[in-house]
């Protein structure tokens, strides 16, 4: 046990031997309003157990994680988030099931909280998700969508009305947006 990051970690774990050779093992964490910032523009509270087990050809990345708490702040430049969502994807040519060592199944949740604000917006939203796939091949399933938000868009305001954004690849991070949003006209 250990207070770190103005919050408080708690850990475990097992490794099951076989002639002083990792056969499978078992690690555990329990997070209580750990302060983070990863990226270092995201300050963000969390609590949560996150397990690790598996054996050496593979290992898996689990648990559920509640994010109380995310703030992020940092001021965006609008036509440079319109040419970065026009960009043509990466397309992977080549998968190694050899280099798959790590697979993930780690649910991530926030009934609110999440607020974003800076020049373009200032919204709330809401999240449930779960991180999958592995090193090779990550993905993301679930939804996270606005529980109120205005946007600041070339100089006109908007009232969001509603954002969503669907993760729907267990391979891939891949995802559609739906937004409504109203603003007046002079």
């Amino acid at each position: 046990r250990a207070e770190i990051a103005e919050g408080a970690i708690e850990g475990s774990g097992e490794v099951d031997l076989e002639a002083f050779v990792p056969q499978k093992m078992r690690f555990g964490v329990d997070l209580r309003g750990l302060k983070l910032r990863v990226p270092k523009e995201v300050s963000t509270k969390a609590t949560g157990r996150v397990t690790l087990e598996g054996d050496l050809k593979g290992l898996l990345l689990g648990g559920d994680v509640v994010l109380e708490e995310v703030r992020y702040s940092e001021n965006l430049d609008f036509n440079k988030v319109l040419a970065n969502l026009r960009k043509k994807k990466v397309k992977l040519t080549s998968f190694d099931k050899e280099k798959e060592f790590l697979k993930f199944d780690l649910g991530v949740k926030a009934d609110s909280n999440i607020v974003v604000k800076n020049n373009l917006v200032d919204t709330e939203l809401k999240a449930d998700i779960r991180i999958t796939g592995s090193t090779q091949r990550i993905g993301i399933i679930g939804t996270a969508s606005t529980l109120r938000g205005k946007a600041r868009i070339l100089s006109h305001d908007y009232d969001v009305k509603r954002a969503q954004v669907q993760f729907r690849d267990r391979y891939r991070i891949a995802y559609s947006l739906d937004v409504q949003a109203d603003t007046t006209c002079h």
